[in-house]
């Protein structure tokens, strides 16, 4: 498959949509929590606040793609294999609403997964294994460069 170009006018476009629609689709949308987790009041310290290994979760979803943007099969695959399969994928708890075993159903939840990725809410604080800062800011880059199929 060959690489797809974007450009900053372009990513500027996706972000002016994406921002808007995941701010809506995050209250319509549950994520794969607790209930105590999706109960929180706005601003409470169990939303958006997951740790990762490096400390408290704070992520920026980058404003263009760098140069050498981040592929699926290097960088982007073996953290969704290692983060997410284990609810998202092969019968686990979350498969068959959000299916995340393939780079197809990744792509087609990709601007969901990019919000939930920018406001810490997955993984989930009691996922098995938490997200080191880089490898969020990893997916984060792979997204916002339009999650290229190398």
């Amino acid at each position: 498959m060959q690489a797809v170009r974007v450009t900053s006018a372009q990513t500027s476009a996706f972000f002016a949509f994406v921002v808007p629609f995941c701010a809506f689709a995050s209250l319509a949308l549950p994520a794969c929590s607790s209930a105590a987790d999706t109960a929180s009041p706005p601003g409470s310290a169990s939303q958006g606040s997951t740790s990762d290994e490096a400390g408290p979760c704070t992520a920026t979803v980058p404003s263009a793609c760098p140069t050498a943007a981040p592929t699926w099969n290097a960088d982007a695959m073996p953290i969704f294999e290692s983060h997410c399969w284990s609810c998202h994928a092969g019968g686990g708890i979350e498969s068959s609403q959000f299916p995340l075993g393939s780079y197809s159903g990744i792509y087609q939840a990709r601007t969901t997964i990019l919000e939930q990725l920018s406001s810490c809410t997955m993984p989930p604080s009691d996922a098995p294994t938490a997200l080191t800062s880089d490898e969020r800011e990893t997916l984060l880059t792979w997204l916002a460069c339009g999650a290229p199929d190398d």
